[in-house]
């Protein structure tokens, strides 16, 4: 064989070899751009900030999204299969778990999901009308890490009028912690009653429905507040019983928020007040307003309030300050902080605001989004989630527009991963 005729057949083969390169090359860039959509990555570019943890987000329709904390499109990961709102997301064992408002809990490990509780779930409450007990269907949910372990409140209730109009009602609740793959009901959580419901005491038919939960992690003791105001405490919630903390329903009031604030349990109630539990007894820290308290946050060591007046004021440890009043006419749905300011998140048209100390606010957003706030979380940007299911990013200089509308679908859960 001629040198030229075997240059000819290297060049041949040399072409093939390229060719067969070119597919491969294209194939694994179309399977890194799958496995992106699947499972997002970062990529930085040249003059970009460095990006930020990812940000997974629950829908009012069950769906779950993520966005990658970095580029300016979100993935649906989940769609509305479950048939049930996303109620609460925590971060558990480098795991997100996202709890439905009918009760059943999904793990998401970053590939693929994960039933932990089947749902929907129903609590059997006692019928005072018509005897034996009322399958009523779990409607709220809480979803705690507590002790490095899963734990979740469900809570239930019902009302109907017999055949002549009489008023019953009934509600239950239990705690239970995921352990060994099973999932076990904590010492004296579960709970239920049922009576004729009384017409002028409304709170009387959520009486077990539990409202709140808060772990204090330098005393380990989780305080549980149920619908008509009454507070129990556990020491250890896996193993001891309950104590009251506030046993009788004196408020009368349904209790909308609890925080740790200078390692006092405060609970604020829908009609303004605002109650100091120091672990001996209850103090009212001058309660400054008969209007509901939607918020609660700690900033610059003084504890902040949100109304649903949209009003905001500050409590000193001595007095009440009013930070702002109620001009903006829309309701606090949001407090948290961002690069050490604090942000106001504001139901209605979804304007944000931004408190700068001393009496100054800067408005970092108006009213033209057109649908309330509903979720803020920052992961280095400050991300919002509407009522209409659209997601922004505030980078510090401006607004995008992450996610569009979504019509009904709302944003009831923003977590960082």
């Amino acid at each position: 064989m001629s040198t030229q005729s075997c240059q000819i057949r290297l060049r041949s083969v040399t072409r093939i070899l390229l060719f067969l390169l070119s597919i491969f090359i294209g194939s694994s860039a179309a399977w890194a751009d799958i496995d992106d959509n699947l499972h997002p990555h970062h990529h930085k570019r040249l003059g970009e900030p460095d990006p930020g943890p990812p940000v997974m987000i629950g829908y009012s329709d069950g769906s779950v999204r993520l966005w990658d904390g970095f580029d300016h499109y979100i993935v649906q990961i989940k769609g509305s299969e479950w048939g049930s709102a996303v109620a609460q997301i925590v971060n558990w064992n480098n795991n997100q778990i996202v709890a439905l408002a009918n009760g059943a809990v999904e793990q998401w490990d970053g590939f693929q999901w994960k039933e932990l509780r089947k749902g929907p779930l129903f609590l059997a409450i006692p019928d005072a009308g018509k005897g034996g007990t009322y399958a009523a269907p779990v409607n709220s949910v809480h979803l705690n890490v507590i002790e490095g372990q899963l734990v979740e409140s469900i809570s239930a209730n019902y009302t109907y009028r017999d055949n002549v109009g009489v008023p019953y009602g009934g509600s239950g609740s239990e705690i239970d912690f995921w352990k060994d793959g099973n999932w076990t009901t904590a010492q004296d959580s579960a709970n239920s009653h049922g009576y004729v419901y009384v017409l002028n005491q409304p709170l009387d038919a959520i009486e077990y429905v539990i409202s709140q939960i808060i772990y204090d992690a330098n005393t380990k003791i989780t305080y549980v507040a149920y619908g008509d105001g009454r507070i129990r405490s556990w020491n250890d919630i896996f193993t001891s019983s309950y104590q009251w903390v506030h046993s009788n329903n004196g408020w009368y009031a349904q209790i909308t928020q609890m925080a740790i604030y200078k390692s006092n349990l405060i609970a604020a109630l829908d009609n303004g007040a605002v109650e100091l539990w120091n672990g001996q007894g209850w103090s009212v820290p001058l309660s400054p307003t008969s209007h509901a308290v939607n918020q609660l946050a700690e900033y610059d060591g003084d504890l902040i309030i949100g109304l649903a007046t949209g009003a905001v004021q500050e409590w000193s440890g001595y007095s009440w300050t009013e930070l702002h009043n109620d001009g903006w006419s829309a309701p606090v749905t949001q407090l948290t902080l961002y690069n050490g300011k604090l942000i106001v998140g504001l139901g209605k048209y979804g304007a944000v605001e931004q408190y700068d100390g001393v009496f100054n606010w800067t408005e970092l957003h108006g009213n033209s989004w057109g649908s309330p706030v509903t979720q803020i979380t920052s992961n280095g940007s400050l991300i919002v989630g509407l009522a209409n299911g659209s997601v922004e990013q505030w980078d510090g200089n401006q607004w995008i527009e992450l996610q569009g509308s979504l019509g009904t679908n709302a944003v009831t859960q923003l977590i960082v991963r």
